[in-house]
């Protein structure tokens, strides 16, 4: 996936929400960081989702640091939705 509106309503609903939450310093703050992803109040969704793709493509065979970032994929976009991103 390239593109925020690719996503399925509920993985875009979660994403947004836990981009809202890193941004006020909440818990999903280290899941951006994991993706090595800043999350910036000044970026809207769609650029923050754009620089969290290509961390996301990368995760293909499951190391130590890969499966942190799956799990930080999970927690961004939520675990049923985390397979379709």
């Amino acid at each position: 996936m390239r593109y925020l509106d690719e996503l399925s309503p509920s993985a875009r609903a979660q994403f947004v929400a836990q981009g809202q939450s890193a941004i006020a310093g909440g818990a999903a703050v280290e899941a951006f960081r994991a993706l090595g992803v800043e999350p910036l109040p000044t970026l809207g969704p769609e650029d923050t989702f754009g620089r969290l793709a290509g961390s996301i493509g990368q995760i293909i065979r499951p190391t130590e640091e890969k499966v942190g970032r799956l799990a930080a994929v999970a927690t961004l976009f939520g675990e049923d939705e985390a397979p379709h991103v």
